[in-house]
């Protein structure tokens, strides 16, 4: 139901519940069908009544109070600003040179607290300065989580009658048009909006996840020179290294490169982190693919060493050196157990009996051969 899991009902409110599994459509064209089907404020009016029951309850236990938690959340931002302050951080700067590990961790403590269910549930915003609100969510939305740097954003805009920062308002708007970008690919499958999209972003947010996967999927089906696609894909993985889309480009390009092993390996690797149900679906097709080829390469080195039995020049002068020294009949006897008999009878056919009868004895120690063997 991805966020709008509470416009489902209750299981004692339903009469049925289907399971839709579709590795080839996104969860987006079902939402906007199914959406049709009933009242969204209804929804959220009932779900609202139904939580402001619950936390009625768990108020009187003292369980729940946005008070405290408003403390708690004003004592980790002060905290991060005096930090800042003293060590004159210029976190601007570390946007722009994007030291986006950096600020991860600078910030680490302030997402845990903004992202835990007390917060998360009574919606209650940690204020800081617009410059370390920039810094904060800028890194989360370059890994992929631009919802949730828009939604954090929106908060401040709402919280504060203090218009918002040139910066903040760059992010929210770099944001909307990610947004665009990944609507026009997986929802109206329109390609022309998505590549200018995709050509706007890589102007103005370059190190967006999305756009460097975009980018690197249009090269891939454009049939760009390898060497370019090859450098743009490093440098997406150096940013992003952990990210399970780049890593079956790469497999992509292993294998445009004539390298399946390489391929097979990147493309097994990155099962464990992908998150789109889609590409994962035609993963295991291409998988399934590449196994497949190390039984066409036997192949072509059996044809390979079929050359060398194309000539069979041992045989002919295994034929000619009787020719030659037609004296030596003792050879010519062993040959029989190489199964040139053919050859011996045309040559002394009258001991054919004794030649008959030596290969009749001979089966006899077959027997134990096959029993050692």
């Amino acid at each position: 139901y991805g966020e709008n899991w509470f416009e489902i009902p209750l299981s004692a409110e339903r009469e049925s519940h289907v399971t839709v599994y579709d590795y080839d459509v996104p969860y987006t064209v079902y939402e906007k069908d199914y959406k049709s089907w009933f009242d969204t404020e209804e929804a959220h009016a009932a779900l609202k009544e139904k939580k402001d029951k619950w936390m009625s309850i768990l108020d009187s236990y003292n369980y729940v109070q946005p008070r405290t938690h408003t403390v708690i959340g004003a004592a980790v931002t002060l905290e991060i600003e005096q930090f800042v302050r003293e060590r004159g951080i210029d976190v601007v700067r570390w946007v722009e040179e994007g030291k986006y590990a950096d600020l991860l961790s600078l910030f680490a403590n302030y997402y845990n607290t903004q992202r835990n269910d007390p917060h998360k549930y009574w919606g209650t915003y940690l204020d800081m300065p617009d410059d370390l609100l920039y810094g904060a969510w800028y890194p989360v939305a370059v890994r992929g989580r631009y919802r949730e740097a828009m939604k954090y954003i929106d908060a401040r805009r709402n919280a504060s009658k203090e218009p918002l920062s040139a910066e903040l308002n760059g992010l929210y708007e770099k944001c909307q048009r990610v947004g665009d970008f990944l609507k026009a690919v997986y929802t109206d499958f329109d390609d022309e909006a998505a590549k200018e999209a995709l050509q706007d972003l890589l102007q103005i947010f370059p190190d967006q996840i999305h756009v460097r996967r975009g980018e690197i999927q249009y090269m891939l089906k454009e049939g760009r020179p390898l060497p370019e696609i090859k450098e743009k894909l490093a440098a997406a993985m150096a940013l992003h290294p952990d990210d399970g889309e780049l890593m079956k480009y790469q497999g992509d390009l292993y294998l445009r490169q004539g390298d399946p092993e390489n391929a097979k390996r990147m493309y097994r690797k990155c099962r464990s982190f992908l998150t789109n149900g889609m590409i994962l679906k035609g993963l295991e097709q291409e998988i399934a693919a590449v196994d497949d080829s190390p039984v066409e390469l036997p192949e072509v080195a059996d044809s390979a060493a079929a050359e060398p039995a194309e000539t069979p020049a041992p045989e002919e002068a295994a034929a000619e050196e009787p020719a030659e020294t037609p004296a030596p009949e003792e050879p010519a006897a062993e040959e029989p157990a190489e199964e040139p008999v053919a050859a011996e009878p045309a040559e002394t056919p009258t001991p054919e009996e004794p030649v008959a009868e030596e290969p009749t004895e001979t089966p006899v120690p077959e027997e134990p051969a096959t029993a050692e063997a």
